[in-house]
């Protein structure tokens, strides 16, 4: 789905705080990064203009240039005039928390400060209020919130209208228009995506990176399924180990609790009934034609294994051996031929080493079109299947030390998750 955020070009509304320099509030797309040394443009907006369909987000930053302190802002409701309001869950404020790069990552990078982490006023997931305001703004200086709105995919088509108050040290109305289209959008991605997350990441983050507290571990995780599902995002690994082992042996208990919801639609996302898309064999039971069989069954009693895929082997020969995956391959087939095959790897790798039967070849982005006079150079598109994944990963900006053939040392123009 396109989106489409415009702007409308009054005079940046220039205030008058209790400090010395006249601050100065001004909005922007979602999209660009407002580093602290930003300055309002010549032609910067002091109210947002969105268009949404039915059950789609859309987002603005309002931006404050110092100094200023003591900064709130809120944006209660959006309303049509008609008695239908935009409100509660559906309108997200995010301070957008710095963060100090002291080195650029690759040649796109740049070292300084960097928004990154979103901080809520009120957290959409658990419903808490967080430390988002107030803030401070030195002089000279720009800092941005992002206003994050739902559209209800209950929500008639039409004009919804409202008011961004900001206030504390400097003050201001921020008037925002938002026409809602007249079609909807489903809140289960029809684009697949399988995001990875580290089976100790989220204790790791939150300070125990041996996941010693259990419970906790899967509770975190949830929440981080939940806020990636209200993103249409998948991640493709939904508890911290896997519920059987390579005999097919185990529980399914804590998975049925933990993963459950986000498989059947039943978890409490903003996006209702929204599913992930992508489920990743977990363990060694990815391995054995047992293992396989005992997720197939599992997933089968419970509706859900048009999600289920094998993650054969990843980026070989890095983590695994040629010679590992036909016999896995094998394995899974015997488990249910009927779960797709994923190795991340190309085509051609694949050919030189005598491997068949992988349904899902995931090529690193940089090796679907590479650049003029290097072995993927153009479209390699014609050279998988009817379907296809692919993956940034750090190739986008170099790779020192990973291996022969994954150093990139020209890492510039391509996707990356970096924050610079």
């Amino acid at each position: 789905m396109t989106k489409f955020v415009l702007f409308a070009a009054p005079a940046v509304v220039a205030l008058a705080p209790t400090c010395s320099q006249a601050a100065q509030v001004w909005v922007a797309p979602s999209a660009v990064k407002i580093r602290p040394g930003v300055t309002p443009p010549a032609a910067a907006s002091a109210s947002a203009t969105l268009s949404a369909a039915q059950n789609e987000f859309e987002a603005f930053q309002v931006v404050v240039t110092g100094a200023a302190t003591g900064v709130s802002m809120a944006l209660e409701a959006l309303d049509d005039g008609k008695g239908h309001v935009i409100s509660g869950r559906d309108v997200t404020l995010y301070r957008e928390a710095l963060i100090n790069v002291t080195q650029p990552t690759g040649g796109d990078g740049a070292a300084g400060i960097w928004p990154d982490a979103l901080v809520p006023d009120v957290d959409p997931v658990v419903g808490e209020k967080r430390n988002a305001f107030p803030f401070d703004v030195p002089a000279g200086e720009s800092r941005a919130v992002l206003v994050d709105i739902h559209v209800p995919e209950t929500a008639p088509a039409g004009t919804y209208t409202g008011t961004l108050s900001v206030l504390g040290g400097v003050t201001a109305q921020v008037p925002v228009t938002l026409e809602v289209w007249d079609f909807g959008i489903p809140s289960t991605s029809t684009l697949r995506s399988s995001f990875d997350m580290a089976w100790n990441g989220p204790c790791m983050g939150h300070g125990d990176g041996s996941c010693s507290n259990v419970t906790a571990e899967q509770q975190l995780r949830a929440r981080y399924l939940q806020a990636a599902l209200d993103n249409r995002i998948s991640i493709n690994r939904p508890t911290y180990t896997s519920p059987v082992n390579s005999t097919g042996t185990g529980s399914w208990s804590d998975y049925d609790l933990y993963a459950g919801p986000f498989l059947s639609g039943t978890a409490n996302t903003r996006l209702k009934g929204a599913k992930v898309t992508s489920t990743q064999i977990q363990g060694t039971a990815r391995t054995t034609s047992a293992g396989v069989k005992a997720w197939s069954d599992h997933f089968k009693a419970r509706g859900w294994s048009g999600v289920l895929f094998n993650y054969i082997c990843d980026e070989p020969p890095q983590t695994c051996a040629w010679t590992d995956i036909n016999p896995r391959i094998a394995a899974s087939r015997a488990g249910d031929p009927a779960i797709p095959t994923l190795v991340t790897t190309t085509s051609a790798e694949l050919a030189q080493n005598g491997i068949t039967g992988v349904d899902l070849v995931v090529p690193v982005i940089n090796h679907m079109e590479d650049r003029p006079g290097t072995a993927y150079a153009g479209s390699q598109r014609a050279r998988y299947g009817p379907t296809i994944w692919w993956y940034q990963s750090c190739m986008s900006f170099g790779c020192s030390g990973v291996g022969p053939g994954y150093d990139y040392t020209n890492g510039s123009g391509w996707p990356t998750y970096a924050i610079d």
